[in-house]
């Protein structure tokens, strides 16, 4: 789907879906390298296809957020990667708690609420959350995520309630055909120009901010 005004599309991406099976360590010349697509299987091997969840409401999206900050320190891959918002997150607040019963790391119940969300802006500067309340008159959004995600995986069960519209490709084959939608080069090959700064902030780009 693409973003509107009356549905702002956020995307989420499970820190576990992203892999880096391609080595241990980075470039660290700067110089320009090529991508090919076992690449992108190695940043993402699993077989999760792209979703989309419509009319995700303010408070919902908010519970969803809640729950990544809750386990930003887990190390077990629930936190989640956004685009479409900046969210920030104090960590003195009260983290919520999901039951899981089946000890399937699917769902659960949300059985104390959060309090660590004080702020989701969206990307066209409208506040969803603002001083950890929900803002009054705040649009519903498009969630985009990955069916793994989107069913509940990580014990996110305010996702799993919600109604799921599926496209039939995998994320990977997302992200290989965005690749390929930049501009050719002289050798006939899609090129990340360097100019290009959502690529060229080094230490992140400010979508997740941390308070005491």
């Amino acid at each position: 789907p693409s973003p509107s005004t009356t549905a702002p599309l956020v995307s989420l991406q499970n820190g576990g879906g992203i892999r880096q099976n391609g080595g241990v360590t980075l470039p660290t010349t700067g110089a320009v390298g090529t991508i090919n697509r076992g690449n992108t299987f190695d940043l993402l091997p699993f077989d999760n296809r792209l979703v989309a969840i419509t009319s995700v409401s303010p408070g919902d999206l908010k519970e969803i957020m809640e729950r990544s900050c809750a386990v930003s320190t887990s190390g077990g891959g629930q936190f989640l990667q956004v685009s479409g918002l900046k969210v920030t997150c104090s960590r003195s607040g009260t983290a919520i708690v999901v039951s899981n019963p089946t000890g399937d790391s699917y769902a659960g119940t949300v059985t104390t609420p959060g309090t660590r969300v004080k702020e989701i802006i969206l990307s066209d500067g409208r506040s969803i959350v603002t001083a950890g309340a929900v803002v009054s008159g705040a649009p519903s959004v498009t969630v985009v995520t990955n069916s793994f995600t989107a069913e509940g995986g990580d014990n996110y069960p305010t996702l799993a309630k919600l109604t799921k519209t599926g496209f039939g490709i995998s994320y990977e084959q997302a992200l290989y055909d965005y690749l390929l939608s930049f501009p050719k080069n002289a050798s006939g090959l899609p090129e990340v120009p360097d100019t290009d700064l959502r690529y060229a902030k080094a230490s992140g780009e400010g979508r997740i901010t941390w308070t005491p």
